[in-house]
């Protein structure tokens, strides 16, 4: 059975400075950690849910 999953990234980090899914840990974007432990996990498809202004600012 195939399996897909939604990373709900919106959300802005207002008292971060910037958004919270491209916050640097140990080198890379939380959203990119998320993306490869469901990529392990074998999904088939990921689908990442950002706000309608929210750019995208990196190429995964």
């Amino acid at each position: 059975m195939d399996f897909a999953a939604i990373i709900l990234a919106g959300g802005k980090g207002t008292r971060l400075g910037e958004d919270k899914p491209f916050l640097l840990f140990r080198g890379k974007p939380l959203l990119l950690h998320q993306i490869e432990a469901l990529r392990k996990l074998g999904l088939s498809e990921i689908v990442v849910a950002r706000g309608e202004k929210s750019p995208f600012p990196m190429d995964l």
